[in-house]
């Protein structure tokens, strides 16, 4: 069982009175199955990952039925997972433009497109596959002593998940200097 879909069912007859209804769902865009006889508003329970789409038709005591009221389509979907950070790794040095990489996944399957923002200012592709990984550059990020960066991961239906741990990066690009030093003439002693 999946998240549910709220269904509000309104009727009215002047004359005779609304006697009952019919609600009918099409799942996938495939053909229409009678769901429920009501006339009262109801939860629908479907899956995540699944489209649907309902109509209603009433009859009235007198007999007499209305058109079919057709809504439009609904796909039932969950917020991604939130995404696990892969590189560059946490609370290391680097000395170069890093690629910022995280895996990403969808609790709806596999074939769902996710992608992970980055906090330090970009998308990753979009992918899809169950732990896929969303990457973001190379990004020109300043030398430093330190910075945080996190992800959370966007589906294609703009759900998107809570942010991820942050990692530590440190970055530096500059030599290191290095100096040797010793006397330009050693006497030598006996036996040298």
């Amino acid at each position: 069982a999946g998240p549910g879909i709220p269904i509000t069912l309104t009727e009215s007859d002047d004359r005779s009175g609304v006697a009952s209804g019919e609600v009918q769902v099409s799942v996938n865009y495939g053909g229409w199955f009678s769901y429920t006889a009501t006339i009262n508003d109801f939860t629908y329970t479907g899956s995540s990952g699944n489209t649907y789409q309902f109509r209603y038709q009433t009859r009235d005591n007198a007999g007499n039925y209305s058109s079919w009221s057709t809504g439009g389509y609904t796909t039932l979907n969950r917020a991604p997972n939130t995404p696990t950070l892969l590189a560059p790794p946490h609370d290391t040095w680097i000395n170069y433009n890093p690629t910022f990489q995280a895996t990403v996944s969808d609790p709806d399957g596999g074939s769902q497109n996710v992608r992970a923002y980055f906090s330090y200012g970009g998308w990753g592709g979009w992918v899809s596959g169950a732990g896929a990984t969303s990457s973001w550059g190379p990004v020109t990020v300043a030398d430093t002593s330190g910075t945080w960066w996190n992800a959370y991961t966007q589906d294609s239906f703009n759900a998107t998940s809570g942010w991820s741990g942050s990692w530590y990066l440190k970055k530096d690009t500059v030599a290191p200097t290095a100096t040797i030093s010793y006397p330009t003439s050693v006497l030598a002693g006996p036996g040298i």
